[in-house]
Formats: structure tokens, C-alpha cells, sequence
């Protein structure tokens, strides 16, 4: 993993790592500690975010490695020292990545998302007393949940509060297997996770004769409103119940009220719907679309269509991906970011008049990014120190 500072794009440092690095979206600001956790293992390491250097470890020494997919669609690789004849479920619908987002349920505990398995597991961190000069921690397994097919990511009722202990999160789904995505919620009672509730994404179509059930497909990630009453769920499709084999509509957004976690409303959305930004000031949901040429706009105050904005841009359908993953609105909620994978383009989406008033050429095929404040707003981004000595004592340290 290479280091850079943001503002320059200044090298500082490279980090040998144990495995492929999946995600470091994970801070946890008390020990000053970033969460990475693999993309071919379910393993995790804890990075000091001021040395820039491995101190802690987790996980399973397993690489998951694809078999035929034309027979059952399966991946495996034992677990050492932990159960044998597990197998590795990979593609429910989250793609080729073993570990799901990186989360801490608080200052000593964070998850591990096992895909691969179907598991989350929970670890606590100690700090080893012993190692004064150099501290590291220790991870110890506490806790291990299975969910009916792959969970992509938890999120925190409140990312504000230090204190939050409740968490959602929504399985993919797996259609060979007719497995419909399900929203899980959990609390978090110090030590372990609860799981309180867990609602199978299907509604009813009232509008149809005779009534049909409506599934969503594709489970992803999960968001919640800023008012914090509702969950906005993006389902990449849908399907009726009697139709397993494909995909019969455009995905969806299935509202979920996060008191009762009861479904209170299905919104139409595009292809591979799996992103949602709310503008708190103009009350509105934003959903990228990613297999789709248009951005879906909703009102979250009334769960409201309102609007498909088109993204008139040539699809050279590199990855068959037409928006990427780092959608953004600005803080003033006026405007909404992102990027047209297929061909490179940067535009940007005026939340008024709710078409794209502007757009750059840059090329390649973006599909990750961050946004950054300070940057645009030209304030200095402190460097970050590098302590001497971590370079020979963690060149000593035998990760896996």
C-alpha cells in the first residue's frame, strides 16, 4: 500500500502488506488506528495512522481462489484451525472482493465481513502492554454470526455519535440459490452483536392484478436518512417470486422504517442501482445507477420519485459500468459529483434545475475516489510523522 500526501501527491511511504488490500475506510480516532482489511483473504490488518506502519493483525491465513464457475458457482479454501470443510461462497452479488467493508463497533471492537463464507466476525483489540517502545495490539476473536448469503457492508444508526450501538446491514442475495437480500439490524451490547431484526427485501405490487410480490436482487450497500428514520436500500433489479431465472425490471430503492423494519415503500430506480446521497437542505436522495445512462432523484421526505437525470455521455462499456462508486454532494447540498466510468468524464449535477450543467474530460476509467474539504477549499493538510525505528522491528514481525 503506497502512502501519498493528499494536496501534492508526495510519496511518503509504502507498506508491505500480507494480503491484497480491499478497503481503509475504517478510523478509529481514540487510538489513532486505520482498519484494512483484504480482498483475497478474510483478514485485517490495524495501521498506527501517524508511524504508517502494521500494528495488529486478524483474521485466517486462506487465499480463495475461483473453481469452475459452471458448476456451483463456488470458491473454496479451508480455514486453518477453525472449521475444515467451511467453503467459500463467494459470488452471492458483491463481486470477487472475500472481505466486505471495514467497520469499528467501537474503540476495541471491529468486524471482520467474511464474504466468503457468509460470516461476520467480531474482534477485540488489546493494547500489548509489553512492547512500550514499540506498542502493537492484540486482536482476539469474540464472536462469530452467519448470515443467509454474503453481508456487503454495516453501517452505524448515528456516524456521529462515539457512542452508537445499533448497526444494519443488507446481504447481496444469491439467485441460484433463491436467496432474497435481507436487511439485518443489530445491537451492539459492548461485547457481541444482537441481531433484533432481519426483513427480506419483497413487497406487494398493490397495482397488479392478481397481486404479485415484488424482489429485489443485487443487495449492496445500505444508507440511511439524515433524519435517521428511514434506511434507503438500493437493489441493483427486481424480479416477481415466480421468476428466479433473470431479472424482470430496473433496480429499486426499498424504504425501510428503522423503528418497526417494515418495508413502508418500493421507489423504481435504474440498472444496477447501488449508491444513494441525500441533500439534507433539498430534502432529496441522489442514486447512481451503475449499469444505467441516468441518475435517479427522489424526495426522502415523501419517498417520491421525482426525477431520472440523463447522463448524455458515449458508454464504451469498458467494465460495463457507467457511474462509479464515489458519488458525493457538496456541503451545501446544491450539487451532486460523480464520475462516467466508460470514457472518463468528471460532471457534476445541479440539484435546481436537476440537469448536468457541468462536465471534464479525464480519461481512464475511474471507479473509486474520495472528496476531500480541505483541499478544495485550500487549507493545509498536516504531514504525517515517521517514527524512527518501526522500520527493523516490524520487518521482524511474521504477520501470517
Amino acid at each position: 500500500m503506497t502512502i501519498r500526501e493528499i494536496k501534492s501527491g508526495k510519496h511518503i511511504k509504502k507498506i508491505r502488506l500480507p494480503f491484497k488490500p480491499r478497503s481503509a475506510d475504517a478510523y478509529n480516532e481514540k487510538y489513532n488506528l486505520i482498519l484494512l482489511n483484504s480482498r483475497n483473504r478474510p483478514a485485517a490488518v490495524l495501521i498506527d495512522a501517524t508511524a504508517l506502519k502494521i500494528v495488529g493483525k486478524a483474521g485466517f491465513n486462506i487465499t480463495c481462489n475461483l473453481m469452475n464457475k459452471s458448476s456451483i458457482d463456488r470458491i473454496y479454501a479451508p480455514y486453518d484451525n477453525f472449521d475444515r470443510n467451511l467453503t467459500c461462497l463467494a459470488t452471492d452479488y458483491g463481486g470477487d472482493q472475500i472481505s466486505g467493508h471495514p467497520i469499528w463497533l467501537d474503540a476495541t471492537h471491529f468486524v471482520i465481513i467474511d464474504r466468503s463464507n457468509r460470516l461476520l466476525h467480531i474482534y477485540a483489540i488489546e493494547k500489548d502492554e509489553t512492547q512500550e517502545l514499540y506498542p502493537t495490539w492484540k486482536t482476539k476473536l469474540v464472536q462469530t454470526i452467519r448470515t443467509d448469503s454474503s453481508l456487503h457492508q454495516l453501517i452505524p444508526e448515528d456516524k456521529d455519535n462515539p457512542n452508537n450501538t445499533v448497526f444494519y446491514g443488507m446481504t447481496e442475495g444469491n439467485q441460484a440459490q433463491k436467496i432474497i437480500p435481507r436487511i439485518y439490524k443489530f445491537k451492539f451490547d459492548g461485547f457481541k452483536l444482537i441481531e433484533t431484526a432481519s426483513p427480506k427485501m419483497i413487497v406487494v405490487d398493490d397495482l397488479s392484478e392478481p397481486k404479485t410480490k415484488i424482489i429485489g436482487t443485487m443487495g449492496h450497500n445500505l444508507y440511511i436518512t439524515p433524519d435517521k428514520k428511514y434506511l434507503y436500500a438500493p437493489l441493483g433489479g427486481t424480479r416477481t417470486q415466480t421468476q428466479w431465472e433473470s431479472n424482470i425490471g430496473k433496480g429499486a430503492i426499498f424504504v425501510v422504517d428503522t423503528t418497526t423494519m417494515e418495508i413502508v415503500k418500493q421507489i423504481s430506480a435504474g440498472n444496477g442501482s447501488g449508491h444513494v446521497a441525500f441533500s439534507k437542505q433539498k430534502k432529496m436522495a441522489v442514486v447512481t445507477n451503475h449499469k444505467d445512462n441516468f441518475v435517479t432523484v427522489i424526495d426522502y421526505n415523501k419517498h417520491q420519485f421525482i426525477k431520472n437525470v440523463p447522463l448524455n455521455f458515449t458508454a464504451e462499456n469498458i467494465f460495463n459500468l457507467t457511474q462509479s462508486h464515489m458519488q458525493h454532494i457538496s456541503e451545501d447540498g446544491k450539487y451532486y459529483y460523480n464520475f462516467w466510468t466508460d470514457g472518463g468524464v468528471f460532471f457534476r449535477i445541479n440539484l435546481e434545475s436537476l440537469e448536468v450543467d457541468s462536465s471534464v474530460y479525464t480519461g481512464g476509467t475511474p471507479i473509486q475516489g474520495n472528496f476531500y474539504k480541505k483541499i478544495a477549499m485550500n487549507e493545509d493538510i498536516p504531514e504525517p510523522a515517521i517514527k524512527d525505528g518501526y522500520d527493523e522491528f516490524f520487518s521482524s514481525i511474521n504477520l501470517f
